[in-house]
């Protein structure tokens, strides 16, 4: 049983290496836990970024996938980059790069991220869209939604860089709801190539909250339509 899995893994490192061509890279087939392994090999190769696609299951398997993708991106001292199930196969139009969406809860968390998202827009001449979301409102708080909604605004165009407009389309949105669902509702509204989040650091184990609520990086990883670029502060 071993030695089949073993064999299989030397066939794919194969095909990988075919694939990659001329462009400069290391194909590595090693043993061990998955994150250790990962990360002994980022800090040996300083790595500036992580690539990985998630298969998006359900139930005991979403459970074991989960763990093992959330203690990737929230133990990683690099960005890493999740490409999931749903994201579109027309890589030529995502690697366009045309809009950009950012979400943030202004926690020091997500705006840890914020840099990287600006400078992929500038990079990219990117329309960059930055959002905020807040859960359902209780009864007593409609009354000062419009004032909340006025005053987000302001915190999120503030964020913008002073000149952005000469390189991209910075706009701001403000939404109410399921902070995962509305991240992905809007995220498709815009067409967009790239979702950058900013997530913590695991505090008592890999189910620790995200900036937003807990398991929401997770679900927009998931089951994004496009790429999603984890930050950790």
């Amino acid at each position: 049983m071993l030695e089949a899995a073993e064999e299989q893994a030397k066939f794919e490192a194969k095909q990988m290496h075919e694939m990659l061509g001329t462009v400069p890279h290391e194909v590595t087939v090693t043993e061990g836990d998955l994150w250790p392994t990962l990360n002994e090999i980022v800090n040996k190769q300083k790595t500036d970024l992580i690539v990985m696609g998630t298969h998006g299951r359900t139930g005991v398997s979403r459970a074991l996938l989960g763990s093992a993708a959330e203690e990737i991106f929230r133990k990683a001292s690099c960005p890493v980059l999740t490409v999931g199930p749903h994201v579109s196969r027309n890589t030529e139009r995502r690697l366009a790069m045309k809009e950009i969406l950012y979400a943030t809860d202004f926690s020091p968390e997500s705006l840890a991220a914020l840099p990287f998202a600006v400078s992929l827009a500038q990079e990219h001449l990117s329309n960059l869209t930055l959002l905020n979301v807040t859960g359902k409102a209780e009864v007593g708080e409609l009354v000062h939604a419009g004032q909340y909604v006025e005053s987000t605004m302001r915190r999120l165009q503030a964020l913008v860089p002073v000149g952005a407009d000469f390189w991209c389309e910075p706009k701001c949105r403000v939404e109410q709801g399921p902070e995962a669902e509305k991240i992905m509702e809007v995220a498709i509204a815009l067409g967009a190539d790239l979702i950058v989040l900013g997530v913590r650091s695991p505090q008592g184990g890999v189910g620790a909250t995200t900036h937003l609520l807990r398991s929401i990086a997770h679900d927009v990883v998931a089951k994004a339509q496009c790429p999603v670029l984890t930050v950790r502060a």
